[in-house]
């Protein structure tokens, strides 16, 4: 069973196994999400011009692996994938298979990033049209929680627990349904309380 997981990866030594679309897409979520990236392949498609990595030109051969915490196994030889995640299982080290994702550790789910939210979404490879449908749906609900209005809710739910700790738990979960439109017309977490404690 796949356990959903949000992990910081700053700073970790990951190597991605592939040159193509699919081992650039996941290269660059780990990039931007702070990893050092190693590309191994033998050659690079054209989405990988002008990206920043370090580049060993040559195709995986059971090099060592024990210098990476995370490995991603994105080759077109389905075989040369599986060989990789059962070498990344036995010493111990993440590993994603673009070819077999149950072989592997870990999965890459659909992402939505908006606002102050992020979420993942997996069909495990079942039904990936609908995960992409569901992205979207997401998309369009977190519309209405731009960045102000998380820091407010935010700003809001801190002064409760830290001044009505009694009635925390009464507040907050008004809070949790208080209609957006209103929590946005009060404008301040002072508003925003006195207006729960009256409902």
């Amino acid at each position: 069973m796949i356990l959903p997981l949000f992990i910081d990866v700053t700073g970790w030594p990951v190597l991605v196994i592939g040159g193509g679309e699919i081992a650039f897409r996941k290269a660059q979520a780990l990039q931007e999400a702070g990893a050092k990236i190693t590309v191994m392949a033998p050659e690079l498609s054209q989405e990988w011009e002008g990206y920043s990595f370090l580049y060993q030109k040559e195709r995986y051969e059971n090099q060592p692996l024990d210098h990476y915490r995370f490995v991603v196994a994105a080759t077109n030889d389905k075989k040369l994938n599986e060989t990789i995640a059962e070498r990344c299982k036995d010493a111990d080290i993440l590993c994603n298979t673009a070819s077999h994702p149950q072989k592997g550790d870990v999965i890459f789910p659909g992402t939505v990033r908006q606002g102050g939210f992020v979420a993942a979404l997996s069909s495990e490879g079942r039904t990936p049209f609908l995960t992409k449908k569901l992205k979207e749906d997401l998309r369009k609900i977190f519309l209405d929680y731009d960045e102000e209005t998380i820091a407010l809710l935010g700003k809001t739910r801190a002064y409760i627990i830290e001044n009505y700790p009694e009635d925390k738990e009464r507040l907050l979960k008004k809070l949790s349904k208080a209609p957006l439109h209103i929590i946005k017309e009060k404008g301040n977490h002072h508003d925003i309380t006195h207006w729960l404690q009256r409902e």
